[in-house]
């Protein structure tokens, strides 16, 4: 029995095809999509791949920029778990371990069963970067920190985060920690790679009122505070510096002066026109030497006795450089 109808709908001049006809050019159009996607499937692989390569040459010739930048065209071009393991290099050498951690992660956990050598260079990933991103612990004298409102950076940590150790980049943060409406801490700490560093947050008494703070959970941002008294400091004691120069100059200068007029002062008071002129110097320049003494001495006399925020010393290490450990794409 033939696969077509007998009867055919005209339509004008034309006729429309039997069913079976359908069907047939169907499956053979549905082949022609199928062709084209797999050539330009197959043209994306290859641009990939050869980004790719592209990235790990400039990789092993130092450019790092050059080389963060192909695997990042090539992900995009054409995901792979490989190229996660590389851009986790790169986020890994601007620093940014946490950032590195979740490409290897998720390098491990999108990468087929079969790609056993992939899934094995992320895991490794994963544990190397968990032995070196910093961690925060935070603890309170003579109990939890229930009650507390902390800030890094302005950021608020949340409570649930607070009962285990905080991960953060290597870097300096501000680290602002509030009881109710008084301030307890407010300090800069200095966190490197692979470093734990364990803080515990006093109870005192006498601990800061915020102004114009309603309730724990908002504390003012008093982030500028630190640094702009840091910076007004520095600049008086600068100053003060400046002015002890300046005296040390007037000091010179006067001496000059003094030793210019004995020649023409053989018997003092007594002057000539040069002499009287050298010691209206000298007199102009006294007054340097005193104003300048005065005022520096006020102005690093007030740099010692200035408050200032000092950061907890953390004893650095140094970082690993980052190694990029797939040899392919796929």
């Amino acid at each position: 029995m033939s696969n077509r109808t007998v009867s055919l709908h005209s339509l004008g001049s034309q006729q429309v095809p039997s069913k079976g006809c359908i069907r047939v050019f169907a499956i053979m159009l549905t082949a022609a999509w199928s062709h084209a996607a797999s050539a330009q499937s197959d043209a994306s692989s290859e641009r990939a791949e050869k980004l790719f390569h592209e990235g790990e040459v400039a990789w092993d010739r130092g450019d790092r920029r050059t080389a963060c930048a192909r695997f990042a065209e090539s992900q995009q071009v054409e995901p792979a778990p490989g190229t996660l393991v590389n851009l986790s290099a790169c986020e890994e050498w601007r620093g940014h371990l946490l950032r590195a951690r979740e490409l290897c992660l998720h390098s491990e956990t999108t990468a087929p069963p079969e790609d056993a050598e992939i899934r094995k260079t992320a895991r490794e990933c994963v544990r190397d970067l968990d032995a070196r991103i910093p961690q925060l612990i935070l603890t309170a004298e003579g109990g939890d920190l229930s009650g507390f409102t902390v800030r890094i950076d302005g950021q608020v940590v949340q409570a649930t985060e607070l009962s285990r150790p905080i991960l953060l980049d290597p870097g300096q943060y501000l680290l602002e920690i509030w009881e109710g409406q008084s301030q307890r801490e407010q300090k800069f700490i200095s966190l490197a790679a692979s470093v734990r560093l364990t803080h515990v947050v006093p109870r005192s008494r006498d601990a800061r009122v915020a102004p114009n703070h309603t309730t724990a959970d908002t504390p003012p941002n008093h982030a500028g505070v630190p640094s702009s008294s840091n910076v007004l400091r520095n600049a008086v004691g600068g100053a003060g510096l400046a002015f002890l120069v300046a005296a040390g100059i007037g000091t010179a200068m006067v001496l000059r002066e003094d030793s210019e007029m004995d020649p023409h002062c053989p018997r003092r008071p007594t002057c000539d026109f040069e002499g009287v002129a050298a010691a209206s110097r000298g007199k102009r320049w006294d007054v340097v030497a005193t104003v300048g003494s005065v005022l520096g001495l006020g102005g690093v006399g007030a740099w010692l006795l200035w408050p200032r925020f000092s950061p907890v010393s953390v004893d650095r290490r140094g970082a690993l450089e980052p190694q990029l450990s797939v040899g392919g794409k796929f």
